[in-house]
């Protein structure tokens, strides 16, 4: 048969999103990696994101 095989990969905007490490998730962890002022938080505050995780 011709034309589109469905193969039950479908990739949703969301999925796309997080691959490509643009979700809030990993927006926050750049944030505190490069904003001076945040460094006080940034150790327990990722701890307590990647427990969560």
């Amino acid at each position: 048969m011709r034309g589109y095989n469905e193969e039950g990969t479908t990739t949703t905007p969301f999925d796309m999103t997080v691959l490509n490490g643009l979700d809030r998730y990993h927006l926050v962890h750049n944030v505190l990696d490069w904003v001076p002022e945040l460094k006080i938080i940034r150790i327990g505050r990722k701890q307590v994101m990647d427990s969560k995780a």
